[in-house]
């Protein structure tokens, strides 16, 4: 499958930014890519795409567009009957068929993980396309909005994602460290309220001291 037909196939399923020649995708999109490249792979659901794993004597692996139509003369037949080199099983001849008669339903033909392309190749094989596209995962829009923002010529999206990572956790936070400075005010003025608790937290020792304020600040 060549890296155009991949492209065409993230172009028309989502919108990727573009910086430093990476593609930048939020992770459900990413997963909606993996599923529409798992099913052209499958031949499970495109009206005209088939797929045609790399076999001998061919080299790499190919996609039929089927509403492409070739003429050729009757004389010519038995010709490229003679020349051929490989052929699909009856199954996946009714499955072109199928496709090309645009009928709806799926034909009862086995998929890839019934002829030694087991699930994991599968999913090995659509990280290979999305590797070679330079595409680059995040967990959502956030994340592209923070390093659209911050990305420059020199920046590393991995550095980029880190920080809007801390970012959105210094956020997410803020509340909590409200509420928690309030709760430790509390226990101290609690502490220090009491003359007797003060006095005798000063002529204790440094474990004792450290001890004392530890099991305060943990007593509900």
């Amino acid at each position: 499958m060549s890296d155009s037909t991949k492209l065409r196939q993230i172009e028309t399923s989502v919108r990727p930014i573009q910086i430093n020649n990476q593609y930048i995708l939020e992770k459900n999109e990413i997963d909606k890519l993996k599923d529409k490249l798992s099913k052209l792979i499958n031949n499970s659901e495109s009206k005209s795409h088939f797929f045609l794993p790399a076999k001998s004597p061919f080299t790499r692996e190919m996609i039929a567009i089927l509403n492409l139509s070739y003429s050729f003369r009757v004389c010519h037949y038995d010709e490229m009957l003679d020349k051929r080199v490989l052929g699909l099983k009856s199954e996946f001849q009714a499955k072109v068929g199928h496709i090309i008669a645009e009928l709806y339903g799926r034909v009862g033909t086995s998929d890839l993980s019934d002829h030694n392309w087991s699930n994991d190749k599968i999913r090995k094989h659509i990280k290979g396309y999305l590797s070679n596209l330079n595409i680059f995962e995040v967990p959502d829009k956030k994340y592209i909005d923070f390093i659209e923002r911050y990305a420059d010529d020199d920046a590393s999206l991995d550095e980029l994602t880190t920080s809007c990572r801390a970012f959105l956790l210094t956020k997410d936070f803020e509340p909590m460290k409200k509420e928690y400075n309030q709760r430790i005010k509390a226990k101290l003025f609690r502490l220090f309220g009491d003359s007797k608790e003060v006095d005798k937290l000063l002529k204790s020792g440094k474990i004792e001291k450290a001890k004392a304020i530890r099991k305060l600040l943990n007593d509900e």
